[in-house]
């Protein structure tokens, strides 16, 4: 798999949606046919074989449309389903640990909730990571935070003072700050027009993605 890094928009899939019996592979489509280019697959209530048979699914509707798939936190079920790398939180494992387990070709982004941790994150795993999340940015109920949201002026400075590309997360950005692209979960799993939805969430960002077409990827 090419590790070739466009960011755009990164659809998170959710443990509900608005929509009665939606599915992951179906929500995966349909953003994807709204535009996104990039899934973070994400479960917390699924069991490690649950994880895999939906990983796999995904992985075939991800490489449909020629995007890319992260799963969240777990290294093992990325490098089993053969997705294009992982996505990990600051109780996950160490960047470096990952980035030997997967090899150089994987993907490998970071959560990041400050200037420092982005600081940190460019000096000390700065061959390994190759994208820092960093939010959340506006109030979310995708879960519960304690700590305040960061607002467009920290993530301007965080943009200007970061080599690796950031990756806004936890709101929709109005504005171009800076980032590279945008994680959104509660956006998009909450609406009832999923493709409708991040249609207008690009509009809005103002980002230019590559086009994605299941017919000609």
């Amino acid at each position: 798999m090419s590790k070739k890094l466009d960011l755009g928009v990164c659809a998170i899939t959710s443990s509900g949606y608005a929509v009665p019996n939606m599915t992951h592979p179906l929500f995966v489509e349909l953003v994807l046919r709204g535009g996104a280019n990039m899934i973070q697959f994400r479960d917390k209530t699924l069991s490690d074989r649950e994880l895999y048979a939906t990983g796999v699914a995904l992985r075939a509707v991800c490489s449909a449309y020629n995007a890319k798939l992260i799963v969240n936190d777990r290294v093992d079920i990325a490098l089993a389903i053969g997705a294009d790398g992982v996505h990990l939180g600051q109780n996950d494992l160490p960047v470096q640990t990952a980035r030997m387990i997967l090899g150089p070709s994987k993907i490998i982004g970071a959560t990041s909730n400050s200037l420092q941790d982005v600081l940190t994150l460019n000096r000390q795993n700065g061959s390994d990571v190759d994208y820092i999340g960093f939010g959340h940015l506006f109030p979310t109920i995708s879960k519960e935070k304690k700590d305040e949201p960061k607002g467009i002026k920290m993530l301007k400075e965080v943009c200007e003072q970061s080599k690796k590309p950031i990756m806004a997360i936890g709101g929709i950005i109005s504005e171009n700050a800076g980032a590279k692209g945008v994680a959104v979960i509660s956006a998009l799993a909450n609406s009832h027009d999923p493709e409708g939805e991040t249609q207008k969430l690009i509009t809005l960002s103002g980002l230019v993605l590559p086009s994605q077409n299941a017919d000609n990827p």
